[in-house]
């Protein structure tokens, strides 16, 4: 079992389940506030591992949430995404490829994305 997979799969999960309980985000109590940002420290996790396995970029730091509110929070994963678009890009089409469990949507069309994976 490839340990990166895995990692991918629990963003989804995660993210997953985030999303069938949407709703509750429109008035978000501490438990899913927590939830949210776990999401986000995982998500951030995987992709710095991803990037640091690439090379050729600093180090990034781990994801700071205390005390931040979401722009914050979502400026440190765009920053951290920047470093490495093309080759994050392949490196998780490729893993999604061993995982039954991992699908990638194709991008819809008029929609622009930072990370295309329809190109990798």
């Amino acid at each position: 079992d490839d340990p990166q997979v895995a990692a991918l799969e629990d963003v989804n999960n995660s993210l997953d389940g985030l999303l069938a309980r949407a709703s509750d985000l429109l008035q978000p109590t501490a438990a899913h506030k927590e939830a949210v940002l776990s999401a986000c420290r995982l998500l951030h996790s995987v992709t710095r591992s991803l990037l640091e396995e690439e090379g050729g970029f600093a180090e990034a730091e781990e994801l700071v949430t205390d005390g931040c509110d979401a722009e914050q929070i979502w400026g440190q994963m765009e920053a951290l995404e920047g470093q490495g678009r093309v080759g994050l890009a392949k490196r998780v089409k490729t893993l999604a490829g061993r995982s039954a469990a991992l699908s990638l949507a194709p991008q819809e069309k008029g929609k622009r994305s930072k990370i295309n994976f329809d190109d990798a």
